[in-house]
């Protein structure tokens, strides 16, 4: 009965989430990008491949090809530089670990940055100066 309630509780949360970023209608964009190394979201580890991030306003969906792994997380609306055009995934790198931590379209609009997991927080405690690798987005 409490498993019953914890399903109901998180597709709750889900659509509490998806209510307040805008309609299905407004989706910004999707972007396909090739990913040659694991990273991590959230608490989810993927492996290297290529992934389509679906922009729904303050949510991004990441889906692997063939239904593999599928995801919805929470982001942070990111401004862009005055001269930055390009599009691009950001990932923060401690050790062997990459992080995603922004989702930056080719199309001039705003980007979006995740919020760090509980591991993230914990490797940028011990390693304060991680290293910053991006993967460039080719407009389709």
């Amino acid at each position: 009965m409490k498993n019953h309630y914890g399903k109901v509780l998180a597709v709750a949360s889900l659509m509490a989430i998806l209510g307040t970023a805008p309609s299905l209608a407004q989706i910004t964009d999707t972007l396909r990008v090739k990913v040659p190394f694991e990273f991590v979201v959230g608490d989810q580890k993927l492996s290297a491949g290529e992934y389509s991030f679906i922009r729904l306003g303050g949510v991004l969906r990441i889906q692997a090809p063939y239904g593999q792994t599928g995801m919805i997380v929470a982001t942070n609306h990111a401004e862009r530089k005055q001269n930055d055009h390009g599009g691009r995934l950001v990932f923060t790198r401690y050790g062997d670990t990459h992080f995603l931590t922004e989702v930056w379209s080719p199309a001039n609009t705003p980007g979006q940055r995740l919020r760090k997991s509980p591991l993230e927080i914990e490797l940028a405690q011990r390693a304060p100066r991680p290293d910053v690798a991006s993967v460039a987005i080719q407009s389709r």
